[in-house]
């Protein structure tokens, strides 16, 4: 099954790297999109056959940490981590993390909107 997710950046062409953050919310996307030039870049992501772990906790608002400010090694065997996580404006969203080559190949990139057009 493919999920459309977005990613908002600074950069043109959405860079594919572990570690890559995205939700389904294109709003929320929007918000991280920060910068001289923003864009607002939709994906679709395939999650079969990849191991998504599922964590209960979210962004911690006391220490200023979310689960993607982990190590990816502290969770072995996995390609993805779903959790709930703040956008800069604080508001919540479930963030998916794509942590391996395999979560990476699972991506198609479908469109990069320039917000400032």
């Amino acid at each position: 099954m493919a999920m459309t997710m977005y990613h908002g950046s600074r950069d043109e062409q959405i860079v594919l790297h572990e570690g890559l953050c995205l939700t389904g919310s294109y709003w929320n996307a929007v918000s991280y999109a920060m910068g001289a030039r923003r864009f607002a870049h939709e994906v679709t992501v395939g999650l079969d056959g990849l191991t998504v772990l599922n964590l209960d906790e979210g962004f911690d608002r006391d220490e200023n940490i979310a689960p993607a400010d982990l190590d990816p090694a502290d969770f072995p065997g996995t390609d993805v981590l779903v959790f709930t996580d703040e956008d800069p404006q604080g508001r919540e969203h479930e963030t998916y993390r794509l942590l391996t080559p395999a979560a990476l190949a699972a991506v198609t990139v479908v469109s990069a909107e320039d917000l400032d057009a």
